[in-house]
């Protein structure tokens, strides 16, 4: 339960590894140091940026205090203005403004407002705990250190498509729930592990069956890849590709 946990945000808490450094903001969460914040200022300090509060944490953090991040979920790197999120170990490129407090809102937040929109949505105590429970995937095996943390649209499209999967399944409901149109780039594949996860991990639905239908070879390979590689994260160990209708049904 939210409420049974304990929240504490600590600001410029000084960490002794092979150097003392001093991240800007570290949210504990039941005594573990979850999140990482480093923060850059867009008016005092000209020369830094907010990929200079990246380096910093994925360089001399990395480098000096280690053991800070064995623990860690996320990190939110921001200059007061732009605002992103991510993983410790993804491309600066794979780190990501949050920008929508109940996944309501038909406009999107920019600029200072994307910062309150942040700690208002991710932040939220219930909605932080379900992306951390749900919405960060490892893959069973990687050549390297790889963590996925999802972005904004995945993790509401994903909640709302359980939802009405739900809300439309037999016998009580038509069948024909969870309907959903993404754009090219959006992370479909993704969004679709997420809803996997919960509908694997609810209770509400009894060990289900969860086939994925492709129309392109290379986004069969693509699925076939991620998932059978989410076998621990799902919780499903006999995931499989087939290659026909006669296969699936054999199976």
């Amino acid at each position: 339960e939210t409420d049974n946990n304990r929240y504490q945000m600590v600001n410029q808490l000084e960490i002794v590894g092979s150097e003392r450094r001093i991240p800007d903001g570290i949210l504990y969460i039941n005594g573990l140091p979850l999140v990482v914040f480093e923060f850059k200022s867009a008016i005092r300090e000209e020369e830094a940026t907010i990929y200079d509060a990246y380096v910093q944490l994925t360089v001399r953090y990395e480098r000096d205090i280690p053991e800070l991040f064995k623990y860690n979920a996320l990190c939110v790197i921001s200059d007061g203005v732009n605002n992103k999120m991510g993983s410790f170990f993804a491309p600066y490129e794979f780190f990501y403004a949050w920008r929508k407090i109940t996944g309501e809102e038909t406009v999107d937040r920019e600029g200072i407002d994307s910062l309150f929109t942040m700690v208002k949505g991710m932040f939220d105590s219930k909605r932080l705990l379900e992306v951390i429970r749900h919405f960060i995937y490892f893959p069973d095996t990687s050549r390297s250190e790889q963590k996925i943390v999802c972005r904004y649209p995945q993790y509401y499209a994903a909640n709302k498509l359980y939802e009405n999967i739900k809300l439309h399944r037999k016998p009580e409901g038509d069948g024909k729930g969870g309907t959903y149109f993404g754009a090219t780039g959006c992370g479909k594949s993704f969004t679709m592990l997420f809803l996997s996860r919960l509908l694997m991990k609810s209770i509400d639905f009894e060990s289900p069956t969860i086939v994925l239908i492709t129309d392109r070879i290379d986004l069969d390979d693509q699925l076939s890849g991620q998932f059978t590689g989410a076998k621990n994260y799902i919780g499903d160990q006999t995931v499989i590709s087939v290659k026909s209708r006669a296969e699936l049904r054999s199976e």
